[in-house]
């Protein structure tokens, strides 16, 4: 049980790690989509 859950949290705390800068690079996708559609 005990390694069960370990391995559910190394398996947590890599997909944290993967969806992390995925997710901050489209927030910055975004942002820079929206600054260009108000420049021009």
């Amino acid at each position: 049980l005990s390694h069960g859950n370990g391995l559910s949290s190394t398996l947590g705390l890599f997909s944290t790690d993967m969806t992390k800068p995925l997710l901050s690079n489209l927030v910055f996708e975004l942002y820079h989509f929206l600054l260009l559609s108000f420049l021009f």
